[in-house]
């Protein structure tokens, strides 16, 4: 698996990145997960209202070193993004108060 970022260097990562974000984009809350020996498949759908059936989108299959890989990458991410809110909440706190 292969990480890209927005502020890659390099043309090929640049188009890479920029042909990812042009892909649409689905609103998920719900995922289907079957584990297989050495291959994971994980269906996305969505569920509007409680007691609607949900709307599967899209199901993606990967390698289990893959997976593994790519929810060290969210777990990283998302605790990257979360210390970066603390810190503009603990700023704005600070502002507000001085």
């Amino acid at each position: 698996m292969t990480e890209n970022k927005e502020t890659s260097s390099g043309n090929h990562a640049t188009a890479e990145v920029q042909r990812a974000l042009a892909l649409p984009t689905l609103v998920t809350n719900r995922f289907i997960v079957h584990a297989g020996q050495d291959i994971m498949r994980v269906a996305f759908g969505e569920q509007v209202l409680a007691g609607q059936d949900t709307n599967m989108h899209v199901a993606v299959s990967m390698s289990t070193k893959d997976w593994l890989e790519f929810a060290r990458l969210i777990e990283r991410i998302a605790r990257d993004v979360n210390q970066n809110e603390n810190a503009d909440t603990d700023t704005a706190s600070k502002e507000d108060v001085g």
